[in-house]
């Protein structure tokens, strides 16, 4: 049984604040993890990235941007696997539709069809 005791990146939180100057904060969060699994974690530790505005406003511009490069990159990648899923979802709901049709006109087909009687002579 293995244990160790690690700190890793949590979260980034960027905040608007209410005069409208933008902040950030790094947080990190440590685990415990027994045969790797996590058995306890701390709550998460703040570390101000500062703001746009003050002394470290170059920092936080340069995270902004890796951020914002990050998310532009997912959201190009989610919009294009919702294109391919509803074109996909449209396919699909027009073959049910068109599968439907030709059920409808089959059970049409045998509803009125004319009876047929088989008649079986005896020898």
């Amino acid at each position: 049984m293995s244990m160790e005791k690690r700190t890793r990146g949590y979260e980034i939180l960027i905040r608007i604040n209410a005069d409208g100057t933008i902040g950030a904060h790094y947080a990190t969060i440590s685990e415990v993890i027994e045969d790797g699994n996590v058995i306890a974690a701390s709550p998460p530790e703040l570390t101000s990235l500062g703001s746009v505005d003050g002394p470290d406003a170059e920092l936080l511009k340069k995270i902004l941007g890796d951020f914002s490069t990050t998310i532009v990159s997912a959201n190009d990648h989610l919009t294009q696997s919702v294109a391919s899923l509803t074109e996909r979802c449209n396919r699909l709901e027009s073959d049910l539709s068109e599968e439907r049709t030709k059920r409808i006109l089959a059970e049409s087909q045998i509803k009125n069809a004319p009876e047929r009687s088989i008649q079986i002579e005896s020898a």
